[in-house]
């Protein structure tokens, strides 16, 4: 699955709450950055051969927008949208699915990088040089009900969670779409409330979903059937 929805809601919630660490480096020529470069972030998903990586930069998303058009030239299904304060890049080269997401804007919550532009990269189908976690077990992971208090559990297979602060991400594989309209359902019970209500586009939904001050960022695409999740606390 291309995952775009997704992105915007890592992206954001990435920015709004995590800080900078030392990451590993990105596979050499696996990713064109621009020369001024702070990489924020480089996760890997062993599952589909995945990495996402998360930059900022000076440069301007028109700049970003034609460095990537330049290194990506000769991509198959190469397109680029223009979205609110940026551009949505997507791209396929050498069986690499890219899918990279620009914005002026994303950046502007957070006071240390507030005025730069953000990179999100979403690559999937590679072999990745960085060190590869042990498999979760074959029923996956256990939820993490202490580390998301008041939150629906999400009925699926866990593969990855990562706690930062006070953040904490998941990846899931669910059934089908029912179980997402379902807990789409059980997270409004809960007592959160949405940006707006939740929607499903050619079998994809994401949504922001607000309870005082915590947040719950949400995306999922039925070609794969995987979420990705994150709740600040």
């Amino acid at each position: 699955m291309r995952r775009v929805l997704p992105w915007i809601i890592v992206t954001v919630v990435l920015i709004l709450s995590w800080p900078t660490f030392a990451c590993p480096s990105i596979p050499e020529g696996l990713l064109s950055l621009p020369d001024d470069a702070e990489v924020l972030d480089v996760r890997e998903n062993p599952a589909n051969k995945g990495l996402e990586v998360s930059v900022v930069s000076n440069y301007g998303v028109e700049a970003l927008r034609d460095l990537y058009v330049e290194a990506l030239q000769g991509a198959q299904e190469s397109r680029v949208l223009t979205v609110p304060g940026g551009y949505m890049i997507t791209a396929t080269v050498s069986g690499v699915d890219y899918n990279i997401m620009l914005s002026s804007t994303a950046m502007d919550p957070n006071p240390k990088y507030a005025g730069k532009s953000s990179i999100y990269a979403v690559l999937t189908g590679i072999e990745s040089s960085l060190d590869t976690p042990d498999e979760p077990p074959a029923g996956g992971l256990a939820w993490p009900a202490h580390e998301l208090p008041g939150v629906p559990r999400l009925r699926g297979q866990i593969h990855k969670i990562l706690v930062e602060g006070g953040s904490v991400y998941l990846e899931i594989t669910v059934e089908n779409s029912d179980v997402v309209k379902a807990y789409i359902e059980d997270v409004r019970e809960a007592g959160f409330s949405f940006d707006s209500e939740p929607t499903f586009i050619d079998g994809h939904v994401e949504f922001f979903a607000f309870r005082g001050e915590n947040i719950l960022g949400f995306g999922y695409g039925e070609d794969d059937n995987f979420v990705a999740m994150e709740y600040v606390k």
